[in-house]
C-alpha cells in the first residue's frame, strides 16, 4: 500500500506542477454522481455536520477548477456518470464548472465503462 501511495502523490504533484509551469493541456474531468455519492464520509463540512461524498468532490473541483481553465484554452470537458454520463464541453471559467456541478445531483449505479470511452475517444480526436 505505501508503494501504491508514493505513486499515487507523485501523479498528483506532477499534475499540480503542470498547472502551476502553465502548461497548455486539453483537460477532462470525470465525477461519480452515482448514488453512492450521497453517503457521509468520515469529515465534517464547516457546519459540522457529516460531509457527504458529492460534497467532497464539489470541494476538489472547486480547488482545480480554475487552474485547469486557465491552462486549457479552448475549455475543460467535464463528465459526470453514473448509469448514464452527461458531458459537459468547452467550459472556460472555474464558475461554468461549477455551474454545471450544481446541476448534477447523485443518483443511478457506478457505471465508469462508458464514460471512460467516451472521454478517451474525446481525446484522441
Amino acid at each position: 500500500m505505501r508503494a501504491w501511495r508514493s505513486w499515487k502523490q507523485q501523479r498528483m504533484l506532477a499534475f499540480f506542477e503542470s498547472l502551476v509551469a502553465g502548461q497548455q493541456c486539453n483537460y477532462i474531468v470525470l465525477l461519480d454522481r452515482s448514488a453512492s455519492m450521497s453517503s457521509d464520509t468520515r469529515t465534517y463540512d464547516d457546519t459540522g455536520f457529516p460531509a457527504t461524498r458529492w460534497a467532497e468532490a464539489e470541494r476538489a473541483l472547486h480547488a482545480i477548477a480554475p487552474a485547469v481553465c486557465e491552462v486549457d484554452p479552448d475549455g475543460v470537458s467535464v463528465y459526470f456518470f453514473s448509469d448514464r454520463h452527461f458531458k459537459h464541453p468547452g467550459l472556460r471559467t472555474a464558475r461554468q464548472i461549477e455551474d454545471a456541478f450544481r446541476r448534477e445531483a447523485p443518483g443511478g449505479g457506478t457505471e465508469l465503462h462508458p464514460c471512460l470511452e467516451a472521454a478517451i475517444l474525446e481525446h484522441k480526436e
